[in-house]
């Protein structure tokens, strides 16, 4: 959608919004000229004149976007227009959600009594704040995502557990705790792939709250093939409650002397015979941080420590494990050259996706 179009639908919305706004003030209005206003507890008064106030300040929010047009863009279509016009439609949601939870207030106390209006009150109050917030670019937010109807409970932090917006706790943590295996045995694509899970939530989101995926990687020159498998939510792998972490990094090895356990802090050595070996030298040097990092790297045109070529391959793989999941928990036998399961045809529609109108992408 082109800004101009945007900024069109944005100032319709609008004052479709100060129709139905200038409707309800025209209720409450009215109110006031009844006979039975005059009967009302002087609190109930009160709080009706609170309401008319509050809708009176919602209708100027929502005036507020075309004057901008007018006097401050002189009739022009701008990105700061555009996003004035969701700030004020925003900002008008809040004492129109009041103005109308007061309302049903005093109409529900005049029939059922106090307990039913508050309830009534600010049953009207949640659901009108509950409503898509106008200070959401919610087309901008989908993105390339099919449409669906606003719900709170997919924005914010929980968008990563519905498969159109994310991966669930697999893509969410997976390239946190999988690059130091990546890193220490300079792994890259695994040749094969295959995950079980279980939804044992209750609610419309889409991913799994437990789940193991294990990740086979053919030998690097000198380096041994290796075996990785991650575990999330109630699933351990067996003994796990020995080493008393909620999280980490378990190394181990047939033949080996002992086990390694690392998080982001701490690390610690299990070895067979007991003992507590001194810890290796250091080889690598702290970061600077992330934002330092790029900053450093488009200063000097130098790499950063997770490079895309490093962060993409390790996103492949960890992502691997959502698609073998959907998939039906089907064994992935991976070509990286060429992104493709070649032992199972129905991974592809989880590999790459179709993009709704307008966000499509060219090459």
């Amino acid at each position: 959608m082109s800004l101009k179009d945007k900024v069109k639908t944005g100032l319709d919305e609008t004052r479709l919004l100060i129709l139905g706004a200038q409707v309800l003030f025209g209720f409450q209005l009215n109110v006031v000229f009844q006979e039975g206003f005059t009967r009302l507890n002087p609190a109930t008064r009160l709080i009706d004149s609170v309401a008319q106030g509050l809708m009176a300040i919602a209708i100027g929010l929502l005036i507020a976007p075309s004057m901008h047009h007018l006097i401050a863009e002189k009739g022009q279509d701008t990105l700061r227009l555009h996003r004035a016009t969701g700030l004020f439609a925003g900002f008008a949601l809040l004492p129109f959600a009041i103005s109308l939870g007061l309302s049903f207030y005093i109409v529900f106390d005049r029939l059922y009594g106090t307990v039913a209006a508050v309830v009534a009150g600010t049953a009207f109050c949640l659901a009108a704040l509950l409503s898509t917030p106008y200070s959401l670019d919610y087309d901008l937010w989908i993105g390339p995502a099919p449409m669906r109807p606003y719900d709170p409970s997919s924005c914010h932090f929980n968008w990563r557990y519905w498969w159109d917006f994310g991966g669930g706790t697999l893509a969410d943590f997976g390239c946190h705790y999988m690059d130091l295996p990546f890193w220490a045995l300079d792994l890259r694509y695994p040749t094969s792939v295959v995950a079980k899970g279980e939804k044992t939530s209750m609610g419309d989101n889409d991913v799994p709250d437990n789940m193991q995926v294990d990740y086979h990687f053919a030998a690097r020159g000198k380096l041994p093939p290796v075996h990785l498998t991650w575990y999330h939510g109630k699933w351990r792998p067996e003994g796990a409650e020995m080493y008393d972490k909620t999280s980490a990094v378990l190394f181990e090895g047939a033949g080996a002397s002992g086990r390694l356990l690392a998080d982001y802090s701490t690390r610690k050595f299990f070895m067979l015979d007991g003992t507590e070996p001194d810890a290796p030298p250091q080889t690598i040097p702290n970061s600077i941080g992330h934002w330092a990092e790029w900053a450093a790297a488009c200063k000097s045109r130098g790499p950063t420590t997770c490079n895309f070529d490093y962060s993409g391959a390790l996103a492949e793989a960890v992502l691997l494990g959502n698609v073998s999941y959907r998939a039906g928990g089907q064994k992935l036998d991976w070509n990286a050259e060429s992104l493709v399961a070649t032992n199972c045809p129905d991974a592809a529609q989880y590999i790459r996706r179709d993009y709704r109108a307008g966000w499509s992408l060219e090459g």
